[in-house]
């Protein structure tokens, strides 16, 4: 049986993960029977899980574009 781990939230993160669940919401509504619901938290459109390279390459491009320095 897997262990649970309880974390403490700040406001603004609880606001964006209910954010994010109701976009989810939407997305399910508009794929319909297309949308693969694997229990994700932060998935593509359809459902479906990141592919880690592309999201790899969003992350650098974003951090590019903000003068982020990259974490890899």
């Amino acid at each position: 049986m897997a262990t649970r781990a309880r974390l403490s939230l700040t406001d603004l993160t609880f606001a964006a993960l209910r954010q994010q669940k109701r976009e989810q919401r939407e997305r399910r509504l508009i794929f319909g029977p297309d949308y693969e619901d694997n229990g994700l938290v932060f998935d593509t459109p359809d459902g479906t899980i990141w592919n880690p390279e592309r999201l790899r390459s969003a992350y650098r491009s974003f951090a590019k574009r903000h003068g982020i320095r990259p974490l890899a």
